[in-house]
């Protein structure tokens, strides 16, 4: 492990007494942090401490500046996998207790951050925020279907929250109770508080976003200047439609690799680290609207390793690509709201997601079957119909394609 430790005092904090914070300072994948200790020292009791051999004045508090050091190299050499959540609660003797359950969502944050999953650190960061302000203190096995069924009227009721945002934190927290389970952080005699007979949590779904197939040609149509940004908004979201709703992280993701003759192939960034064993290769067929925007927007004339957009770069870390497609994101919406206001729209905050809705919405009323389409907007398990759309020939996939420009036709 490439792992920098040390003591050290830390004197832009004093005391009153004169004396300054001894911290211990871990460096590690280029992220530094302190971790507070017991131990204050004044400037001249830490220099007079810390040389080769010192008088016999400063000798006992050597002895406890080594005690830490030897604690501080114990806590590194026992973490297999290191993090700094993983050294705190060594180096503070902290455990995974039912007492604890905060300190396992951080572990849980912590692990998804490592694993480049920024968006989800975000998420269930947020949660653990909403239920601290609702309870400061909160064990494992304080979470039972009385509080989960108080934290939801004090949510929707107090704090004016909606069902959705209900259902994303209460999933996370059913989530860090699996977590801990399966690390045995709770004792076998914990009751499960969700379920059948228990609390359960609400689906959290809105009025589905999906647009009539005549607003879809509208947007088509739409004639905004050349190359400016209602014009880039206007045709990523056609893109996304025609695509079967591909996603902007989806989208900015793609690559000359992907496209194999008439064909775009490419497998869901979402599913990447839920179904790395069996993940769907989604296929679209490469019809003269896709063509178009990736020739206007982008460059098809590269190497296979290279981005189709210009929107991120090899060199970027996810952290640096998932910034980068939410700033993307905003701005296709911000200016995708002006076009349809522009259209008229009776309501006019159409978004990115709207374009996969509506591709589902719009397949399901043309009489495909449900296994070739994404009815899995309403699915529990979305996972289904991905597998299944996996399973079907080019040509099929092409009457897809067809199928969402139907409107041409007429």
């Amino acid at each position: 492990m490439n792992i920098s430790s040390r003591l050290l005092l830390i004197t832009n904090h004093q005391r009153k007494d004169g004396k300054f914070p001894v911290k211990v300072r871990i460096c590690y994948l280029r992220e530094t942090k302190d971790f507070k200790t017991p131990l204050y020292l004044t400037e001249d009791e830490y220099k007079n401490a810390t040389v080769p051999n010192p008088t016999k004045k400063f000798r006992e508090i050597k002895y406890q500046l080594d005690t830490l050091t030897a604690k501080m190299n114990e806590a590194i050499n026992g973490i297999e996998h290191f993090t700094f959540q993983k050294f705190r609660d060594s180096f503070y003797g902290y455990s995974k207790s039912p007492s604890n359950i905060y300190a396992v969502f951080e572990e849980f944050i912590e692990l998804k951050d490592i694993q480049g999953a920024y968006k989800t650190c975000v998420n269930y960061n947020t949660a653990m925020n909403s239920f601290k302000s609702f309870r400061p203190k909160l064990t494992f096995y304080d979470v039972d279907t009385q509080f989960l069924f108080k934290y939801h009227n004090w949510m929707k009721i107090t704090q004016g929250r909606s069902e959705t945002t209900i259902s994303v934190y209460c999933r996370a927290l059913r989530t860090i109770i699996n977590y801990a389970l399966s690390k045995n952080y709770i004792k076998k005699d914990f009751d499960y508080p969700f379920g059948k007979y228990k609390y359960q949590i609400p689906g959290g779904r809105n009025v589905k976003k999906a647009l009539s197939i005549k607003a879809v040609e509208l947007i088509y149509n739409y004639k905004a200047i050349p190359f400016s940004m209602e014009d880039r908004a206007k045709d990523f979201w056609i893109l996304s439609y025609m695509c079967n709703g591909m996603n902007v992280n989806d989208i900015i993701r793609l690559k000359i690799s992907n496209i194999e003759s008439n064909m775009l192939r490419y497998h869901r960034g979402k599913t990447f680290r839920t179904t790395q064993a069996n993940r769907p290769l989604i296929s679209i067929n490469l019809n003269e609207d896709i063509l178009g925007i990736l020739r206007k927007w982008g460059n098809i004339q590269q190497a296979s390793n290279e981005y189709i957009f210009p929107f991120i770069g090899k060199e970027d870390t996810e952290k640096v690509i998932v910034a980068k497609k939410d700033l993307l994101t905003d701005s296709l919406n911000k200016y995708l709201k002006r076009v349809c206001e522009n259209l008229k729209f009776s309501n006019s905050n159409i978004t990115m997601i709207y374009a996969r809705h509506t591709a589902a919405t719009v397949l399901k009323k043309q009489d495909f079957s449900l296994s070739m389409i994404s009815a899995s907007l309403g699915h529990t398990n979305p996972k289904t119909t991905e597998n299944y759309l996996a399973d079907f020939d080019d040509e099929a996939k092409i009457e897809v394609t067809n199928g969402l420009m139907k409107f041409k036709n007429n």
